[in-house]
């Protein structure tokens, strides 16, 4: 029969051989750092053509669209501005008309008294 405490002790000596420190072998720094160097993301030096012409496309269509929302908006401002001008212009002959049915109501209650 196999002892709990023998195979714990076992499985605790494989541990610290596993886990014991050893040194490094030869080159291990310098592949180390050349990995490094592989997995840093590119420098605008280093950068693809086609990702310069990708972000180039992507900068020209947002102001494209932004010019065109802009130019949107200022239309609309206009448009609402010249339909209150004209609601002020109906406004103001209407009160001119009013005035004149006034006056001509009152000439003619005078002329009838």
């Amino acid at each position: 029969m196999v002892d709990f405490n023998d195979k714990f002790d076992n499985v605790e000596r494989e541990l610290r051989e596993k886990l014991a420190l050893r040194s490094a072998p030869p080159g291990f720094a310098k592949k180390v750092l050349a990995r490094i160097d592989e997995s840093r993301p590119a420098t605008p030096s280093r950068m693809p053509t086609w990702r310069w012409m990708a972000a180039a496309a992507v900068l020209t269509t947002t102001a494209a669209l932004a010019g065109s929302q802009w130019e949107y908006h200022r239309e609309r401002q206009i448009a609402g501005q010249r339909a209150r001008d004209q609601v002020m212009l109906a406004l103001r002959i209407a009160g001119s008309t009013l005035q004149q049915v006034q006056l001509k109501v009152q000439r003619t209650g005078k002329d009838t008294q």
